[in-house]
């Protein structure tokens, strides 16, 4: 019971790490009586979807590239948006988005786009007020030269194949940062970090880790008495640009030494000092069969 407890304990320390991206610590404009943020989408091109067949049961079968995109879209937004002991709430418009692309100030938008760099399967662009503490916009952009093509109508066109299961894990991470959340490189449980993107497989399920939970809690905490690890995990600031290239800075942990020696003490004092219980009970009992001459093979 012991060993379980202790076990218990050192994970639930452990497991609460989270990177914000940046000192100012900025967060979408929201409060718990006004959850809500806006996405809108643009897709103008056809899409081939590899694995229908597996994705979610199969249930999407024979919907339109639209209904598709939009649907992965949302089943992403719902991992941020089922955290308990927070209160943002991400909601997909259904309108499909008519502006500028160039040009979408003050829109959160979801599209695809080519984007350059090694590590190019998606991009979010959080923009932030002169004290770089609120996101006033985040657009998301996901690669198409991340995926692979096919030919379509006798070789006269080529259009992009992607994999739903794929596209969720890497748009949930991508409204991570736009939550507010960078990349935990230290952790490679956590969705934002780089170590969980290149394990993903396809047919793989998107799922949070207790990192990411913290992250969403400590940033959009619920009033009341929350779960806890929301305060209480590590946290470090990332580094650098804002966009999805963001890498931690371990030389700004914040609080993490004392932190670390708090929870030590607070967790670990009960059983330290039950066990010195026992070490004195145990030397009393010695000292009286030493009294009646028991101790040592001594004999009355």
């Amino acid at each position: 019971m012991i060993i379980k407890l202790f076990a218990i304990m050192t994970v639930g320390f452990l497991g609460s790490s989270f990177v914000l991206l940046g000192p100012t610590e900025p967060r979408l404009e929201v409060t718990e009586s006004d959850p809500n943020v806006e996405f809108k989408w643009h897709l103008d091109q056809a899409i081939a979807w590899a694995d229908l067949k597996d994705y979610r049961g199969g249930q999407y079968i024979g919907l339109d590239n639209m209904e598709i995109f939009k649907t992965v879209i949302r089943h992403s937004m719902e991992h941020w948006n089922n955290i308990t002991d927070s209160f943002v709430n991400l909601i997909l418009i259904d309108e499909k988005y008519s502006g500028d692309l160039e040009d979408s100030a003050g829109t959160n938008l979801l599209r695809f786009a080519k984007l350059s760099g090694a590590f190019n399967s998606g991009e979010a662009v959080p923009s932030m007020n002169i004290g770089r503490t609120i996101i006033e916009d985040c657009d998301i952009s996901l690669s198409l030269d991340s995926v692979s093509f096919v030919s379509q109508g006798g070789g006269s066109k080529e259009i992009p194949v992607v994999i739903a299961s794929m596209l969720e894990i890497i748009l949930t991470h991508e409204l991570g940062h736009c939550l507010g959340l960078g990349h935990p490189h230290t952790s490679s449980k956590s969705i934002m970090s780089y170590k969980t993107l290149t394990q993903v497989k396809p047919g793989i399920q998107t799922s949070l880790a207790i990192d990411d939970m913290a992250g969403a809690i400590y940033l959009y905490p619920t009033t009341g008495d929350p779960s806890g690890f929301g305060s209480c995990g590590s946290m470090a600031y990332a580094g650098g640009d804002v966009r999805s290239q963001i890498t931690n800075n371990p030389s700004m942990m914040r609080d993490f030494p004392g932190m670390m020696l708090f929870w030590l003490i607070f967790l670990y004092t009960p059983f330290l000092l039950r066990y010195m219980m026992m070490f004195f009970e145990v030397m009393e009992e010695i000292y009286h069969l030493h009294l009646a001459g028991l101790w040592q093979g001594k004999r009355s």
